[in-house]
């Protein structure tokens, strides 16, 4: 399936994705949804580029004083 969908920042305002949906047998209700884009495309630049900012705010570490989930 391709979807047009809206940006999460000005500089990346519209993006064309191809995204499937996998239902997870079992788990009634519980969808996996993965995207991707045509590679060489303008979205492909977009998109890698909103893969970026994602990176560098994972890696942050948390603020002082502030809680972090604990692993399980």
């Amino acid at each position: 399936m391709i979807a047009r969908i809206a940006g999460a920042h000005p500089s990346c305002v519209m993006l064309e994705v191809g995204f499937d949906v996998f239902e997870l047998h079992g788990e009634a209700g519980l969808q996996i949804v993965t995207y991707s884009v045509a590679p060489g495309t303008d979205s492909a630049d977009k998109f890698a580029l909103l893969a970026t900012w994602a990176a560098t705010r994972e890696s942050k570490p948390p603020r002082a004083g502030r809680r972090t989930r604990a692993a399980s």
